[in-house]
């Protein structure tokens, strides 16, 4: 009579299984913070509309929530942040190829804001994106010397 050696097998289900749960757990909870951090920085527009920006100005400032954009006529409020006074000689703006300026001679104390409305750009239809370049000059009335300060501004018409 000939003796096999009886081999028992032993299955680890529990510990394949929490492996699995452990291992999928960490993909499925990446996606889910990937996912939250994307909608936090509106990349997910489910509404349409987009907050009000700018990015890239330094000293003079546009007012994020206030500025509008409505049948081709930009308002566009500017606080004077550098901490001396200025004279703002021309605001410029770039929109769908077009640059439209106004020109003048306004005086800004530290901390004010300045309202300018820059007008004869094509209307776009209420709701819709825009994004416009900015170019202030201004003189800085205690260095006496001229500057620019530039940026895009962001979001949606009126």
């Amino acid at each position: 009579m000939i003796n096999f050696p009886v081999v028992i097998m032993k299955t680890d289900k529990g510990q394949i299984s929490l492996e699995f749960m452990l291992t999928y757990g960490w993909v499925v909870l990446i996606i889910i913070l990937a996912t939250v951090v994307v909608w936090q920085m509106s990349l997910f527009n489910l509404g349409g509309e987009i907050r009000p920006g700018y990015s890239g100005f330094w000293g003079l400032i546009p007012t994020a929530g206030d500025f509008k954009f409505s049948s081709g006529e930009l308002t566009l409020p500017i606080t004077n942040e550098i901490g001396r006074s200025v004279n703002i000689t021309s605001v410029s703006v770039k929109f769908q190829g077009v640059t439209r300026s106004q020109t003048g001679n306004w005086y800004m104390p530290a901390g004010s804001s300045e309202t300018f409305t820059i007008s004869g750009f094509d209307a776009i239809s209420p709701g819709s994106r825009f994004d416009m370049f900015v170019i202030i000059n201004y003189t800085d009335t205690s260095l006496n010397e001229d500057f620019v300060c530039s940026g895009w501004i962001w979001g949606n018409s009126e």
